[in-house]
C-alpha cells in the first residue's frame, strides 16, 4: 500500500481518535494527547517518502494533539491544555527513564533477537531525546496561550481564526526548534524535513478546522452528566 494512503488513513483515524475521546470527556481527551505524544516518540525512528519527501509517521500524530488541545482549550479553558501538555510530559520522561533503564537489564540467549530489537528501537539519542522534550513543552505552551489569548478576544466568534493561527504559530516554532536541535551539524537532511514537517501541519491545520468546528456542537460526556 502507498505511504500517501497510510498516512492519510493514520491521520484521519487519529483526529477521529481525538474526537471521540473529546466525546468521551476531559480525561480521556488528555490521555490521548498522552498516548499520541508516546506514540509519536516511538515512531519517530521510522521515516518514509511522502509524496517525495522525507517524513516520520509521527507527523501525523502529532497534528492531532494540536487539534486536542485545541478542544481542551475551547471547551474547558487554558488551564485543562495545560494539563494535558504537563502530563504527556512527564509521563514521557519516565517512559524514556524506564525504557532506558530495561535496555540495561541482560537478555536470556534465547531472547537475544528481541532483545536487539528493543535496543534498537529505544537507544536513541539523548539529543534526540532532550530536543524533542524541550520543543514540545516550550512550543505547546505557547499554542495553549495563543489559542486562549484569541479566545478571550474574539469570544465565540472566528473559532477557525484561533484554531489555524496557533497551530500555524506553534508548529512552526516546534518543528524547526526540534530539527534544529537534534540534527543540526549531522548528515540528516534536517532543513528538508523541517520544511516537509511543517508544510504537513499547516496543511492539517486546515483540514482539522472542520474537526474542531464539529466539536462545538458535540456535548462531552461529562458534562452532560454534571
Amino acid at each position: 500500500m502507498d505511504n500517501e494512503i497510510i498516512a492519510a488513513c493514520l491521520l484521519l483515524g487519529s483526529l477521529l481518535g481525538a474526537l471521540l475521546s473529546y466525546y468521551m470527556g476531559e480525561r480521556y481527551l488528555q490521555t490521548y494527547v498522552v498516548l499520541c505524544y508516546i506514540t509519536a516518540n516511538i515512531i519517530t525512528a521510522k521515516v518514509g517518502t511522502f509524496f517525495g519527501v522525507d517524513v516520520t509517521p509521527g507527523t501525523f500524530l502529532f497534528s492531532a494533539i494540536f487539534l486536542s488541545t485545541d478542544m481542551l482549550a475551547e471547551r474547558y479553558g487554558k488551564k485543562s491544555a495545560l494539563q494535558a501538555v504537563y502530563l504527556s510530559f512527564f509521563a514521557t520522561v519516565m517512559f524514556i527513564l524506564m525504557t532506558q533503564a530495561i535496555l540495561l537489564y541482560e537478555p536470556a540467549i534465547f531472547a537475544n533477537e528481541t532483545s536487539d530489537a528493543l535496543n534498537l528501537i529505544f537507544a536513541s539519542s539523548p539529543r534526540i531525546f532532550i530536543a524533542s522534550l524541550l520543543a514540545y513543552i516550550c512550543w505547546q505552551y505557547v499554542d495553549v496561550y495563543i489559542y486562549d489569548y484569541l479566545h478571550k478576544r474574539s469570544g465565540e466568534n472566528l473559532l477557525w481564526l484561533r484554531n489555524n493561527v496557533s497551530t500555524f504559530i506553534s508548529s512552526l516554532g516546534s518543528t524547526f526548534f526540534f530539527f534544529f536541535l537534534a540534527f543540526y551539524n549531522t548528515p540528516a537532511p534536517w532543513l528538508e524535513m523541517f520544511a516537509a514537517a511543517a508544510s504537513i501541519y499547516w496543511l492539517v491545520a486546515i483540514l482539522d478546522t472542520a474537526f474542531i468546528y464539529l466539536s462545538k456542537v458535540i456535548k462531552p460526556l461529562d458534562i452532560r452528566n454534571k
